[in-house]
């Protein structure tokens, strides 16, 4: 992986999105992740151990958007930053999709994700505005690939997802990844689970998905979506387990 120095590197102050961890501008090579100032100098040299380990693994370089540039600080102490292209898809959360899209790409995102587990590598700050799809190509693309636990480095951030599943007694690891992409699958599927069920509007979650007897569909959801501790239902998928008749007419 190459590496540019950030004296080196013109970039669009101008045209920025603020992120958790720093600011994307606009480059002449792409988009370049800056990290914030204040991130410690140790986490920087953390993410580059791992940006750099990741690049080792030809097979995944189709799930992301493309690494160019690793961008040292003036003294080329630590890392400031990288470069990747920009993802030609837009974000799960931005974009109109159909039931039949929105279970494939489920399905194709979970093969993902487990391809990356079996590299030994965690995604880590898993939420639809970091999932992209191109409705032309069919691709999907994770951004924030800094965000991974690999190996022995240590972890840097979760989504608000997996602290949330932390925070309720869950452990921290692959479960909690699957909990989180189990949330996301409600969350991209439930207008499609109401339209059987046109004249819930207000109630809780588990008033709606009461209204679901078919296969006992209510008790599975609220299996998957409730963090428990040793659960057998932890390494469960929403998408595999409920059934597709709901979803699709």
């Amino acid at each position: 992986m190459d590496v540019i120095n950030i004296c080196d590197l013109n970039y669009n102050q101008l045209e920025k999105y603020m992120t958790s961890e720093g600011i994307i501008h606009t480059c002449e090579y792409g988009l370049f992740k800056k990290f914030n100032i204040t991130m410690p100098n140790e986490m920087k040299k953390n993410k580059e151990c791992k940006l750099l380990e990741l690049d080792k693994y030809e097979e995944l370089k189709d799930y992301y958007n493309k690494i160019i540039f690793l961008v040292n600080n003036i003294k080329n102490e630590y890392l400031s930053g990288y470069i990747v292209e920009p993802c030609l898809g837009m974000p799960l959360n931005k974009i109109v999709l159909s039931k039949k899209e929105k279970i494939m790409i489920l399905r194709q995102l979970k093969k993902i994700l487990i391809l990356f587990e079996k590299n030994g590598i965690i995604y880590d700050d898993i939420h639809l505005g970091n999932i992209y799809y191109n409705i032309n190509t069919k691709k999907i693309e994770l951004i924030d690939i800094d965000n991974i636990s690999i190996n022995n480095y240590q972890k840097d951030l979760n989504s608000f997802l997996i602290q949330d599943y932390c925070y309720h007694g869950g452990i921290d690891g692959v479960n909690a990844r699957i909990y989180a992409f189990n949330l996301i699958t409600y969350i991209l599927l439930i207008n499609d689970i109401e339209e059987y069920n046109i004249r819930v509007l207000s109630e809780t979650f588990e008033e709606k998905m009461k209204k679901i007897s078919n296969h006992n569909v209510y008790e599975l959801c609220k299996n998957l979506l409730i963090p428990k501790i040793n659960s057998n239902c932890d390494n469960e998928y929403l998408i595999d387990i409920i059934d597709e008749k709901i979803l699709i007419k």
